[in-house]
């Protein structure tokens, strides 16, 4: 498998951000918690989200998360339960991965005693901040 670089010629926009350890733009709900990164870009392809994963009950339906796009999911820490719409809820630990789309409702469940952790990262053009406040 190769991974090439584009040339400079066809890059259309060059453009970098960063995000410091701690300093993504932070916000909770009573299921989660958030960091979004690279969040000064306002317009861009994908929305990455460092998520702590609160909750050890599965929130009630009409917080559950949907939105456009596709979403990789990849755990960080502790374990947790993914729950979708049309499949059966699948069990992830640290290390493990899913890829699903996200106009399928979505969320999670800590399984863990310790902490669970996840990077999403939301491959979307009109994900507002609002639709990851209703709960993950």
């Amino acid at each position: 498998m190769s991974c090439r670089r584009p040339s400079v010629a066809s890059t259309a926009i060059k453009r970098r951000t960063y995000t410091l350890a701690g300093k993504g733009l932070a916000f909770t709900n009573p299921y989660f918690r958030y960091e979004v990164h690279a969040a000064e870009l306002l317009v861009k392809g994908m929305i990455p989200v460092v998520m702590g994963i609160e909750t050890r009950e599965l929130p009630p339906p009409e917080a559950w998360s949907q939105h456009a796009g596709e979403e990789f999911i990849y755990v960080l820490s502790g374990e947790v339960m993914l729950h979708t719409q049309l499949y059966a809820p699948l069990r992830l630990a640290q290390g493990d991965s899913a890829y699903i789309d996200s106009t399928m409702r979505h969320t999670f469940v800590r399984l863990s005693e310790a902490a669970a952790s996840l990077i999403s990262i939301c491959q979307t053009e009109t994900l507002d901040i609002e639709d990851l406040t209703r709960g993950g």
